[in-house]
């Protein structure tokens, strides 16, 4: 039995609004710890290998929230999903610049001797990069297209079952997370070396961000969350506890958890703070600096990978002077991007929504 419609006079109003503030400063949050951590990939602290891993999560959680509300907007307005038009705007969405990425390293492939085989473009291109697929020749170049891999692989299901019902969604979600822990906990005690534990941890594992994003969106859909906004000294406190726990520094959380403990804590920070306040987080998340770089956040994850850590234009990760102009060639290259390429296809896009 399907868990009931709200109604649009039942949705709290939170969730009505037709632009949801903070979430493009929490895009230029999470992409400013990517390249933070691929700019310092050379240092092997935990805080770094750790912070890039950590911006993604915030990226999916943050994806799971807004693509779900979405979802059920037109749901409630329309009676149905339209899965031609959802699958027709995430298309428009990611594949452009994706494609014009690989397309652009396939030409500087072989001038730069990158290295990159013909198999890794297919991988990548297939969405597929997730999967521990053995494929030879250098591997950085493509290897962000796993989070793009995770993304479209979740949003095969994910709209099927919120189609569906509700109910089914909510079980889906309890067994995603229940599967993810439980193949967390075997590779932690010595069964990593199983094939077929490997590919269902690569699948399982990095959807848990995106199913609680998702998941908060419906409970607080259907009034089961109600999440109200937090001061400015409690959201920071979230985020960095967010980071912290992602990072296993509080002894008291077991390390089976961090992942999904961290998830959740800024799942509730999203909530709380697309409610808008005056207070002084609220208004850095809004700032207009932030949220021009969360709408350029897309971009820059595209393009970051050819101008940090072992891109073809960094010639001394050691050098402050070569990071700089490395930086502010990925910034060049990002918004031209999105300007003169991707704009195109997004005020397309625009034409594909229903709800």
């Amino acid at each position: 039995m399907a868990t009931t419609q709200p109604t649009p006079g039942d949705t709290p109003a939170v969730l009505r609004q037709p632009h949801f503030p903070s979430l493009d400063g929490f895009r230029a949050i999470a992409i400013l710890a990517v390249v933070l951590s691929h700019v310092l990939y050379e240092n092997q602290s935990i805080f770094v290998r750790r912070t890039g891993a950590w911006g993604v999560n915030l990226f999916f959680v943050l994806s799971g929230f807004l693509i779900t509300t979405l979802l059920m907007r037109e749901r409630m307005k329309y009676g149905r999903i339209s899965f031609r038009l959802f699958y027709l705007r995430r298309t428009l969405r990611i594949i452009p610049a994706a494609l014009l990425f690989l397309v652009v390293m396939a030409i500087l492939n072989p001038i730069y001797g990158l290295g990159i085989s013909g198999l890794g473009f297919l991988k990548a291109g297939l969405y597929l990069q997730n999967l521990p697929l053995p494929v030879p020749g250098n591997q950085w170049y493509l290897a962000h297209f796993w989070s793009l891999s995770v993304e479209e692989q979740y949003y095969l299901i994910a709209p099927a079952l919120l189609s569906i019902g509700f109910l089914a969604f909510r079980r889906f979600a309890l067994a995603v997370i229940v599967a993810a822990h439980l193949v967390i906990y075997a590779i932690y005690h010595g069964h990593g070396a199983s094939v077929a534990l490997t590919y269902v941890d690569a699948i399982i594992k990095p959807i848990v961000p995106l199913t609680l994003g998702s998941l908060a969106a419906e409970l607080t859909m259907h009034g089961v969350l109600r999440i109200r906004p937090l001061g400015s000294l409690a959201s920071l406190a979230v985020l960095v506890m967010s980071y912290l726990v992602f990072c296993g520094i509080p002894p008291f959380i077991p390390k089976l958890f961090v992942g999904t403990v961290s998830s959740l804590l800024l799942a509730w920070l999203v909530l709380s703070s697309i409610h808008r306040t005056d207070d002084a987080f609220f208004r850095l998340l809004n700032a207009p600096a932030m949220t021009q770089l969360g709408v350029w956040s897309y971009s820059i994850y595209i393009w970051q990978q050819a101008f940090t850590h072992n891109g073809f234009l960094v010639t001394t990760s050691s050098e402050p002077l070569t990071e700089a102009i490395n930086l502010a060639l990925l910034l060049a290259v990002a918004v031209l991007s999105y300007r003169y390429f991707e704009q195109y296809f997004l005020r397309l896009k625009d034409r594909f929504t229903r709800g």
